[in-house]
């Protein structure tokens, strides 16, 4: 249906499809259907406390590890550049990335493989209720030092320091901030408490 309506072939749509997926845009379930990214307070809930502890998790094996970080500097790094152009799609993208990379390189294979399970339907929801919203960059400026601090705590190579405060900032603040977006908050809300 959707190949007839858009004049394309039926392998365009399906490759589409597959991409969206991919991106977390779209969910694919049994058979041939596929919903765009949908999620509930509930979920958003549900999804922060699990990614509080995966994260804390990840963060707590980077400081046992001492693994490298210069590639959670360079999204916080773009992250900055994206929030001083504006350019709120390419600020969420390195935002992911940073989250992304923490799981990644803490040395946790399927920590890796089930972060990503978890973040990219999330941050998918998250661009799209951004975009719905009207939500600025403004809004994600008060959240980059943050990452910042998350990076600083595991450099101090205390696992289970890292582990807590990483889950705290998650949970707390990046958890709350989701909220703000959720419910369409004033961005003057949706700064850190």
């Amino acid at each position: 249906d959707w190949a007839a309506r858009a004049g394309v072939s039926q392998s365009s749509v399906r490759e589409a499809l597959h991409i969206l997926a991919a991106e977390g845009f779209v969910q694919k379930s049994t058979g041939r259907s596929a919903r765009v990214t949908k999620l509930t307070p509930e979920d958003v809930g549900d999804i922060y406390e699990l990614r509080a502890r995966v994260e804390g998790l990840a963060a707590g094996l980077l400081a046992r590890n001492s693994s490298p970080l210069d590639k959670l500097e360079k999204s916080i790094a773009q992250m900055h550049r994206a929030a001083e152009e504006g350019d709120m799609e390419a600020l969420i993208a390195n935002d992911l990335s940073f989250h992304l990379q923490m799981c990644k390189k803490c040395g946790n294979r399927l920590l890796a493989e089930y972060s990503s399970q978890l973040l990219l339907p999330l941050f998918a929801f998250t661009q799209m209720r951004v975009h719905t919203n009207n939500v600025g960059v403004e809004a994600w400026i008060a959240h980059i030092p943050s990452h910042q601090r998350i990076l600083e705590v595991i450099r101090l190579g205390d696992p289970l320091v890292a582990e807590q405060f990483t889950s705290r900032i998650i949970l707390e603040k990046f958890g709350r901030f989701a909220y703000d977006i959720w419910e369409n908050r004033p961005i003057e809300e949706t700064a850190p408490r």
